[in-house]
Protein backbone atom coordinates (compact mmCIF):
# COMPACT_ATOMS: atom_id res chain seq x y z
CA UNK A 1 0.00 0.00 0.00
CA UNK A 2 2.84 2.40 0.81
CA UNK A 3 4.50 1.67 -2.54
CA UNK A 4 1.26 2.18 -4.45
CA UNK A 5 0.64 5.46 -2.63
CA UNK A 6 4.07 6.74 -3.59
CA UNK A 7 3.62 5.61 -7.19
CA UNK A 8 0.27 7.37 -7.53
CA UNK A 9 1.72 10.54 -6.04
CA UNK A 10 4.68 10.53 -8.44
CA UNK A 11 2.36 9.75 -11.34
CA UNK A 12 0.30 12.83 -10.50
CA UNK A 13 3.45 14.94 -10.48
CA UNK A 14 4.46 13.55 -13.86
CA UNK A 15 1.00 13.71 -15.45
CA UNK A 16 0.23 17.34 -14.56
CA UNK A 17 3.52 19.28 -14.70
CA UNK A 18 1.60 22.55 -15.06
CA UNK A 19 0.51 22.12 -11.44
CA UNK A 20 3.34 20.26 -9.77
CA UNK A 21 6.63 21.16 -11.47
CA UNK A 22 8.92 24.13 -10.84
CA UNK A 23 7.41 25.10 -7.48
CA UNK A 24 10.01 27.78 -6.99
CA UNK A 25 9.01 30.14 -4.15
CA UNK A 26 11.12 32.84 -5.82
CA UNK A 27 9.07 32.64 -9.02
CA UNK A 28 7.20 35.91 -9.68
CA UNK A 29 3.77 34.26 -10.06
CA UNK A 30 4.18 32.14 -6.95
CA UNK A 31 5.41 35.13 -4.94
CA UNK A 32 2.28 37.05 -5.98
CA UNK A 33 -0.02 34.30 -4.75
CA UNK A 34 2.00 33.87 -1.57
CA UNK A 35 1.32 37.51 -0.74
CA UNK A 36 -2.33 37.76 -1.77
CA UNK A 37 -3.59 35.63 1.13
CA UNK A 38 -5.56 32.93 -0.69
CA UNK A 39 -4.27 30.05 1.44
CA UNK A 40 -3.21 30.02 5.09
CA UNK A 41 -1.61 27.36 7.22
CA UNK A 42 -3.33 28.07 10.54
CA UNK A 43 -1.31 25.53 12.50
CA UNK A 44 -2.56 22.57 14.52
CA UNK A 45 -5.87 22.25 16.32
CA UNK A 46 -6.42 20.53 19.67
CA UNK A 47 -6.44 17.15 17.90
CA UNK A 48 -3.07 17.72 16.26
CA UNK A 49 -4.58 18.22 12.81
CA UNK A 50 -3.15 20.81 10.43
CA UNK A 51 -5.81 23.44 9.68
CA UNK A 52 -5.71 25.28 6.34
CA UNK A 53 -7.90 28.17 5.23
CA UNK A 54 -8.85 28.77 1.57
CA UNK A 55 -10.28 32.22 0.73
CA UNK A 56 -10.96 32.49 -3.03
CA UNK A 57 -12.61 35.91 -2.67
CA UNK A 58 -9.17 37.56 -2.60
CA UNK A 59 -8.82 36.49 -6.25
CA UNK A 60 -11.54 38.98 -7.20
CA UNK A 61 -8.88 41.68 -7.30
CA UNK A 62 -6.74 39.77 -9.82
CA UNK A 63 -7.36 39.49 -13.55
CA UNK A 64 -8.45 36.07 -14.80
CA UNK A 65 -5.17 35.49 -16.64
CA UNK A 66 -3.22 35.73 -13.36
CA UNK A 67 -5.63 33.73 -11.23
CA UNK A 68 -6.36 30.54 -13.17
CA UNK A 69 -6.89 27.12 -11.64
CA UNK A 70 -3.28 26.35 -12.54
CA UNK A 71 -2.08 29.14 -10.27
CA UNK A 72 -4.36 28.02 -7.46
CA UNK A 73 -3.28 24.37 -7.72
CA UNK A 74 0.37 25.39 -7.62
CA UNK A 75 -0.29 27.41 -4.49
CA UNK A 76 -2.07 24.43 -2.90
CA UNK A 77 0.84 22.14 -3.78
CA UNK A 78 3.32 24.58 -2.30
CA UNK A 79 1.35 24.58 0.95
CA UNK A 80 1.16 20.79 0.90
CA UNK A 81 4.86 20.27 0.25
CA UNK A 82 5.82 22.61 3.08
CA UNK A 83 3.64 20.81 5.65
CA UNK A 84 3.32 17.14 4.70
CA UNK A 85 6.81 15.98 5.64
CA UNK A 86 6.06 16.13 9.36
CA UNK A 87 4.97 12.76 10.72
CA UNK A 88 2.27 14.32 12.91
CA UNK A 89 0.68 15.83 9.81
CA UNK A 90 0.78 12.54 7.93
CA UNK A 91 -0.96 10.72 10.78
CA UNK A 92 -3.42 13.32 12.09
CA UNK A 93 -4.26 14.77 8.70
CA UNK A 94 -5.80 18.08 7.70
CA UNK A 95 -8.87 20.17 8.39
CA UNK A 96 -9.73 22.32 5.36
CA UNK A 97 -11.83 25.47 5.68
CA UNK A 98 -13.09 26.94 2.39
CA UNK A 99 -14.70 30.35 2.83
CA UNK A 100 -16.72 31.12 -0.31
CA UNK A 101 -18.47 34.20 1.03
CA UNK A 102 -18.26 37.24 -1.23
CA UNK A 103 -16.89 35.36 -4.27
CA UNK A 104 -17.99 36.66 -7.65
CA UNK A 105 -19.19 35.11 -10.90
CA UNK A 106 -15.85 36.16 -12.33
CA UNK A 107 -14.25 33.19 -10.56
CA UNK A 108 -16.26 30.72 -12.65
CA UNK A 109 -14.21 31.62 -15.71
CA UNK A 110 -11.08 30.55 -13.83
CA UNK A 111 -12.31 26.98 -13.28
CA UNK A 112 -12.95 24.95 -16.49
CA UNK A 113 -14.90 21.76 -15.75
CA UNK A 114 -12.25 19.36 -17.04
CA UNK A 115 -9.54 21.06 -14.99
CA UNK A 116 -11.70 21.08 -11.86
CA UNK A 117 -12.37 17.37 -12.34
CA UNK A 118 -8.67 16.52 -12.76
CA UNK A 119 -7.68 18.73 -9.84
CA UNK A 120 -10.25 17.16 -7.50
CA UNK A 121 -9.38 13.65 -8.70
CA UNK A 122 -5.72 14.27 -7.90
CA UNK A 123 -6.41 15.98 -4.59
CA UNK A 124 -8.61 13.23 -3.20
CA UNK A 125 -7.04 10.12 -4.76
CA UNK A 126 -3.41 10.75 -5.63
CA UNK A 127 -1.86 13.18 -3.18
CA UNK A 128 -0.70 12.27 0.34
CA UNK A 129 -3.43 14.19 2.13
CA UNK A 130 -5.66 12.79 4.90
CA UNK A 131 -8.73 15.00 5.09
CA UNK A 132 -10.35 14.66 8.49
CA UNK A 133 -12.86 17.48 8.00
CA UNK A 134 -13.76 19.81 5.15
CA UNK A 135 -15.84 22.89 5.97
CA UNK A 136 -17.39 24.85 3.09
CA UNK A 137 -18.81 28.21 4.11
CA UNK A 138 -21.34 30.28 2.20
CA UNK A 139 -21.32 28.35 -1.09
CA UNK A 140 -23.43 30.47 -3.49
CA UNK A 141 -26.11 28.97 -5.72
CA UNK A 142 -24.18 29.67 -8.91
CA UNK A 143 -21.24 27.66 -7.53
CA UNK A 144 -23.29 24.53 -6.76
CA UNK A 145 -22.46 22.86 -10.06
CA UNK A 146 -18.75 22.97 -9.20
CA UNK A 147 -19.45 21.74 -5.68
CA UNK A 148 -21.35 18.74 -7.06
CA UNK A 149 -18.47 17.94 -9.41
CA UNK A 150 -15.93 18.03 -6.59
CA UNK A 151 -18.13 15.86 -4.38
CA UNK A 152 -18.40 13.30 -7.17
CA UNK A 153 -14.60 12.93 -7.05
CA UNK A 154 -14.61 12.02 -3.37
CA UNK A 155 -14.95 8.60 -1.81
CA UNK A 156 -17.97 8.08 0.40
CA UNK A 157 -15.68 8.18 3.42
CA UNK A 158 -14.44 11.68 2.57
CA UNK A 159 -17.92 12.92 1.57
CA UNK A 160 -19.09 12.03 5.05
CA UNK A 161 -16.47 14.43 6.39
CA UNK A 162 -17.72 17.41 4.37
CA UNK A 163 -19.75 20.02 6.24
CA UNK A 164 -21.57 22.79 4.38
CA UNK A 165 -22.45 25.90 6.36
CA UNK A 166 -24.87 28.54 5.13
CA UNK A 167 -23.07 31.30 6.95
CA UNK A 168 -19.89 32.09 8.80
CA UNK A 169 -21.84 32.25 12.07
CA UNK A 170 -23.01 28.68 11.60
CA UNK A 171 -19.51 27.47 10.78
CA UNK A 172 -18.04 29.07 13.88
CA UNK A 173 -19.90 26.54 16.03
CA UNK A 174 -17.75 23.77 14.55
CA UNK A 175 -14.32 25.44 14.38
CA UNK A 176 -11.66 26.40 16.89
CA UNK A 177 -12.05 30.15 16.64
CA UNK A 178 -8.66 31.04 18.08
CA UNK A 179 -6.94 29.48 15.05
CA UNK A 180 -8.67 31.83 12.61
CA UNK A 181 -7.20 35.11 11.42
CA UNK A 182 -8.15 38.36 13.09
CA UNK A 183 -10.49 39.36 10.23
CA UNK A 184 -12.87 36.70 11.62
CA UNK A 185 -14.71 37.26 14.87
CA UNK A 186 -12.85 35.39 17.59
CA UNK A 187 -9.75 34.90 15.44
CA UNK A 188 -6.40 35.64 17.05
CA UNK A 189 -3.82 35.16 14.30
CA UNK A 190 -2.40 38.03 12.28
CA UNK A 191 -2.89 37.18 8.57
CA UNK A 192 0.11 39.26 7.52
CA UNK A 193 2.33 37.36 9.95
CA UNK A 194 1.00 34.01 8.73
CA UNK A 195 1.73 35.07 5.16
CA UNK A 196 5.26 36.13 6.05
CA UNK A 197 5.88 32.87 7.94
CA UNK A 198 4.67 30.82 4.98
CA UNK A 199 6.87 32.71 2.52
CA UNK A 200 9.93 32.19 4.72
CA UNK A 201 9.12 28.49 5.18
CA UNK A 202 8.78 27.97 1.41
CA UNK A 203 12.03 29.77 0.72
CA UNK A 204 13.85 27.63 3.29
CA UNK A 205 12.60 24.53 1.49
CA UNK A 206 13.36 25.85 -2.00
CA UNK A 207 16.10 23.31 -2.76
CA UNK A 208 13.85 20.44 -1.69
CA UNK A 209 10.93 21.81 -3.72
CA UNK A 210 13.01 22.08 -6.88
CA UNK A 211 14.31 18.53 -6.45
CA UNK A 212 10.74 17.39 -7.18
CA UNK A 213 11.48 18.24 -10.82
CA UNK A 214 13.91 15.32 -10.96
CA UNK A 215 11.36 12.73 -9.86
CA UNK A 216 10.15 10.43 -12.62
CA UNK A 217 8.06 7.29 -13.00
CA UNK A 218 6.43 5.09 -15.64
CA UNK A 219 2.90 6.48 -15.72
CA UNK A 220 1.36 3.67 -17.81
CA UNK A 221 0.03 1.85 -14.74
CA UNK A 222 -2.24 4.68 -13.68
CA UNK A 223 -4.90 6.70 -15.41
CA UNK A 224 -6.41 9.93 -14.11
CA UNK A 225 -9.86 11.35 -14.56
CA UNK A 226 -11.32 8.39 -16.46
CA UNK A 227 -14.38 8.05 -14.26
CA UNK A 228 -14.78 11.81 -14.01
CA UNK A 229 -14.81 12.37 -17.78
CA UNK A 230 -18.34 10.98 -17.84
CA UNK A 231 -19.39 13.30 -15.03
CA UNK A 232 -17.85 16.32 -16.77
CA UNK A 233 -19.50 15.41 -20.08
CA UNK A 234 -22.89 15.07 -18.44
CA UNK A 235 -22.54 18.42 -16.70
CA UNK A 236 -21.39 20.22 -19.86
CA UNK A 237 -24.17 18.59 -21.91
CA UNK A 238 -26.73 19.94 -19.49
CA UNK A 239 -25.52 23.55 -19.81
CA UNK A 240 -25.85 26.07 -22.56
CA UNK A 241 -23.19 25.29 -24.70
CA UNK A 242 -6.07 6.87 -4.36
CA UNK A 243 -3.85 8.90 -3.63
CA UNK A 244 -4.83 5.65 -1.85
CA UNK A 245 -5.06 6.69 1.76
CA UNK A 246 -2.93 4.87 4.35
CA UNK A 247 -5.46 4.35 7.13
CA UNK A 248 -4.11 4.52 10.67
CA UNK A 249 -7.54 4.63 12.33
Amino acid sequence: MAQESLERYLTALRSFPQWFRNLDPLNEEIRLFNKVGMLFNLGRDSHGRTVVLFRPRVLNVLDTERATLRHQMRQAMLLLETTIEKEETQINGYVAIADYEAISLKLLSMWPFADVSNAADNLFHSLPVRFQEIHAIGVPRFFKIFADLVLSCMSEKIRNRVYCHKSLDDAMKHLELSLLTTDYEGGTQNPDQLTEDFIKCAERKRTQLLLMNEMDIDTSRYQFGGQQKTVVSEIEAGMVGSFKKLNVD
